[in-house]
């Protein structure tokens, strides 16, 4: 019974002693597990968070180049094509007057039904020939019977600065094409609100066509790009065109694994989209995991050590009783061979006795 006893406790000890760090690593790796998933649940309502602020700034954006588009149709209302030419310098000053308070209109053009520029809200007089009759925008209204257009992003022929045109068809009295009334649209102005907007790492904003034509992405790439019809952003807005989420292992424009949101703009085919990349949730909850190691490693050491000094008192409590039970046996025996001699000197002093007698 003894050696029993002393024998589960110390495989009690032992046992004690795995314990006290194979419990701490599973419930750590169980709390790092859902740690992560709230870590990215968090990131991704961060996202949620500034796609929305992103999506009412552009909205609003292009419903003042609505506004601006419909203000100079009037003006241009008020003057045949041959009117607009012969008093181009009070068209111009009107347009000016009118774009001049948007940062976020570079310029403004009437341009009539074979591409000629008619007047320019920054440029007076226009050069001779100035046109855009090859520009796709054109192309959509005159061609295509497109009522609004946004363009791909393009260099200014007259200023060769970037900019990305918000057209509308101009529609004749009996509905025949009349040209174009185009707003251009400065890239810079949404670059430094897309800046502002998070200060996450490795955080990207941009403003996409449907087709994957990119107009804006923050941080800028230095010109214009297309994502590919394969790419997973076409996919996304394939299978939900109005919005949604998707996670990519490798970005088509910096390589980096990310997710991404994005939002589609009523009355035009144009995408907000923000992303985040996997290595800021993986930053953030490593950082996260590492608070909680910082009191839970000296932790489970101490409960370690404290483990070890309890299997090593158990051993030595183990040796000891282990010579306590051969003391004992050895008196045992001691006390057995003692009755045994007492015994047979009693058993001669009664022979001897009987003899005698």
């Amino acid at each position: 019974t003894w050696k029993l006893r002393g024998t589960t406790a110390t495989e009690t000890a032992l046992v004690l002693g795995a314990a006290t760090l194979i419990v701490p690593a599973v419930l750590f790796a169980g709390a790092g597990w859902l740690a992560y998933g709230e870590t990215r649940e968090q990131v991704t309502e961060r996202m949620a968070r500034t796609l929305d602020l992103l999506y009412v700034n552009v909205r609003t954006t292009f419903e003042t180049e609505y506004l601006v588009a419909a203000n100079i149709a009037e003006i241009s209302a008020d003057y045949t094509d041959d009117g607009i030419r012969a008093n181009e310098e009070k068209v111009h000053q009107r347009l000016r007057r009118l774009v001049d308070v948007l940062p976020q209109v570079q310029n403004a053009f009437i341009i009539d039904e074979q591409g000629r520029a008619l007047v320019s809200a920054e440029t007076f007089p226009l050069p001779a020939g100035a046109s855009a009759g090859d520009r796709d925008y054109f192309l959509a209204h005159r061609d295509r019977g497109e009522r609004r257009h946004v363009s791909e992003r393009l260099r200014g022929r007259l200023n060769d600065r970037a900019f990305f045109q918000y057209s509308e068809r101009r529609q004749m009295p009996d509905g025949s094409f009349g040209g174009v009334i185009a707003v251009s649209i400065a890239p810079d102005y949404f670059l430094q609100r897309f800046g502002e907007a998070s200060e996450d790492k490795d955080f990207t904003a941009s403003l996409v066509r449907g087709d994957g034509a990119i107009l804006v992405r923050y941080p800028d790439i230095g010109g214009a790009g297309r994502l590919g019809a394969n790419s997973p952003f076409m996919r996304a807005i394939e299978a939900s065109p109005e919005g949604g989420t998707y996670d990519t292992d490798r970005s088509a424009v910096d390589g980096l694994a990310r997710i991404f949101m994005f939002r589609k703009l009523p009355d035009l085919p144009l995408y907000v989209a923000v992303g985040a990349t996997q290595r800021t949730i993986w930053d953030i909850w490593i950082r996260r995991m590492a608070s909680h190691l910082i009191f839970g490693v000296p932790a489970t050491l101490a409960l370690f050590g404290l483990a070890i000094l309890a299997t090593r008192r158990a051993a030595q409590e183990s040796a000891a009783l282990a010579q306590l039970q051969a003391e004992q046996a050895r008196r045992a025996s001691a006390e057995d061979n003692l009755r045994q001699s007492q015994k047979m000197t009693a058993v001669g002093q009664l022979t001897a006795g009987i003899a005698h007698d």
